[in-house]
């Protein structure tokens, strides 16, 4: 693993340009805010990913001033969260979205989408009988 660190989003974007449809990973370096480099943001990179169908995945610690993400391009049929989903609708008011983040988006499944647990603020409710046992046992009741 050996990171690229890009100075601005516009970099990162003209490697995408060149890259996006032949690569298949590209570990990204970041610098710590407390480090004083600067250089392309995290929000950046993944904005600049998402216009050309890639996203980001793994964090690796570099050293204490610096860290990587990996990017990859999105799998058909991967998840997409309720967070990505209004960057892309952002993105293409804005008029960046390639072509190939736009398939991406396209392609993306409506069971696939708005999944994570984060995005899902139901309240759980236990079967009945379940709940029964749980109050019948005063210690995992009170645990519970």
């Amino acid at each position: 693993m050996q990171p690229t660190f890009f100075a601005t989003a516009a970099a990162f974007r003209s490697w995408l340009e060149h890259n996006h449809a032949a690569t298949a990973e590209l570990y990204v370096g970041f610098h710590k805010v407390e480090s004083g480099l600067g250089g392309l943001t995290k929000a950046e990179a993944i904005d600049e990913a998402l216009c050309f169908g890639w996203i980001d995945g793994i964090i690796h610690r570099i050293d204490a001033q610096s860290y990587c993400h990996r990017f990859t391009p999105r799998r058909p049929g991967s998840n997409w969260s309720n967070v990505n989903l209004a960057h892309v609708r952002r993105l293409r008011l804005a008029g960046k979205m390639h072509p190939a983040g736009l398939a991406a988006h396209a392609a993306r499944k409506a069971a696939k989408t708005g999944i994570y647990s984060f995005e899902n603020r139901k309240t759980a409710r236990l079967p009945t009988a379940m709940l029964r046992q749980f109050k019948a046992a005063k210690k995992a009741w009170a645990f519970f």
